[in-house]
């Protein structure tokens, strides 16, 4: 609790509101792309952070995974989903609209860039209390753009330091995993990954 209040700006706000047990929550995602920063939370309306950040009401559009892991576990990662009905499609913005399909199909717009998860308090009143608190931190690597009858979803998974960072999907460690990761490191090029492969060890 002690760590939680003195990252505050005003510990005692929140420290009051905590006692009362008479406060709300949103759940804020960000997503930290190259060509700018896109926020969402499961407000039914916009909202403004102390920092002046304008977080995008998505209601109940924005989820979030389970957190899985542990001793002797495969890696595991963290899905962000962003789930909008088309009926609300116009209702997200221009500049979102045509930014979502441009940041799935090219990869130096997310790979390795910061997508956090936090939470933002609220007085009973609807105003903003303290700076957000966050949850998880980690790096977006796969995103996933689906269009269903109804709606359009993006997902996007990412890795934190809890989550092994840096582990091959499925505990593999193949040139394909390194390659993925480090695009110049061809330490793993000979590693044997199908019994059928030819290796030249004289000339290679």
């Amino acid at each position: 609790m002690s760590r939680l209040l003195q990252d505050q700006p005003d510990p005692a706000a929140i420290q009051a509101l905590l006692k009362k047990e008479d406060f709300k929550t949103t759940l804020c995602a960000e997503y930290q792309f190259d060509s700018g920063t896109l926020r969402f939370c499961d407000r039914i309306i916009d909202f403004s952070d102390i920092d002046g950040n304008v977080w995008t009401g998505a209601a109940g559009w924005v989820g979030v995974s389970e957190v899985s892991g542990g001793t002797d576990s495969l890696a595991s990662y963290l899905t962000y989903t962003l789930g909008i009905p088309w009926e609300n499609w116009d209702a997200i913005g221009q500049d979102v609209r045509a930014t979502i399909p441009a940041l799935v199909s090219n990869p130096a717009e997310y790979f390795d860039r910061h997508a956090i998860l936090s939470t933002q308090m609220f007085d009973n009143q609807g105003a903003v209390v303290g700076s957000r608190i966050i949850l998880d931190k980690g790096k977006m690597n796969r995103p996933t753009l689906s269009v269903k009858p109804g709606q359009i979803s993006l997902s996007l998974t990412s890795e934190n330091a809890f989550q092994r960072k840096r582990v091959p999907p499925f505990g593999y460690l193949t040139q394909g995993n390194q390659q993925h990761r480090h695009p110049t490191d061809n330490g793993l090029e000979y590693t044997p990954t199908t019994a059928s492969r030819p290796v030249d060890w004289l000339n290679s």
